[in-house]
């Protein structure tokens, strides 16, 4: 499994995100320079109006028991296609600032979005998916004069570097793989497995998809278990037959 994931621990559910490449992220953040003035920022607590960690988030309240069991959906999913579209405008009536944003288009995004809904319990207070990248925090109403604006229109992105904050789970690092290296990591898993269930003489066959649901369940990867410990949850999955 590749190793460039971040995961850190935290209160609440976590937020699943997407980092923007290094040469993308710098070049939003100068646009927002010269075109969001300094007067038009509204400072917080968290930020002095200016989005410093260019990402899109994917996914919000994930209620996750540790770290591999969101990895584990995210994986595979390298490198992420989508295009950039206008600048557009985020106001909640119930926050001091608007939020100018440039909006993106991916399947693959709303895929990713629907997958960890699907297969972990989520708390999100905006349950309606719209991906986009922040730029910046500003007053109420001074924003209105870049909505539309589409200097980013159609840019394309790959998105390989992911980031979970939040949540009660450990801290990790890690790199979206690619799809054909999760298939490759799959057979490895059950070719492994498959020695070990040949060894028991146990001619029955036990699923992929069982073997990788057992361990997402137990938090724990392949390479952290013993002869006895492949044994023991062959046992138990034939027994659940």
């Amino acid at each position: 499994m590749s190793t460039n994931f971040s995961v850190y621990a935290g209160r609440g559910g976590s937020i699943v995100m997407m980092l923007v490449p290094t040469s993308l992220a710098k070049k939003i953040q100068e646009w927002g320079t010269e075109n969001v003035h300094d007067t038009d920022l509204c400072p917080t607590e968290r930020h002095d109006g200016r989005e410093s960690s260019m990402h899109v988030t994917v996914q919000n309240g994930v209620l996750a028991e540790n770290a591999e069991q969101i990895q584990s959906i995210v994986d595979g999913f390298g490198p992420l296609e989508a295009s950039l579209g206008p600048v557009s405008l985020f106001q909640n009536p119930e926050k001091e600032y608007d939020v100018v944003k440039i909006d993106v288009s991916s399947d693959q995004l709303h895929q990713m979005n629907r997958e960890i809904a699907d297969k972990l319990e989520i708390n999100d207070p905006f349950p309606e998916f719209n991906p986009h990248i922040t730029v910046a925090y500003v007053k109420k109403g001074s924003g209105h004069r870049l909505v539309g604006d589409s200097f980013f229109q159609d840019e394309p992105v790959e998105f390989e570097k992911f980031v979970c904050s939040g949540g009660d789970v450990e801290e990790i690092t890690g790199k979206l793989s690619k799809k054909d290296d999760k298939e490759d990591e799959t057979s490895e898993i059950v070719n492994d497995f498959a020695l070990v269930s040949a060894g028991m003489h146990d001619e029955s066959m036990i699923l992929a998809q069982d073997i990788e649901g057992y361990l997402l369940e137990q938090g724990k990867s392949v390479s952290e278990l013993t002869e006895e410990d492949k044994k023991s949850i062959i046992s138990q999955l034939k027994r659940s037959e």
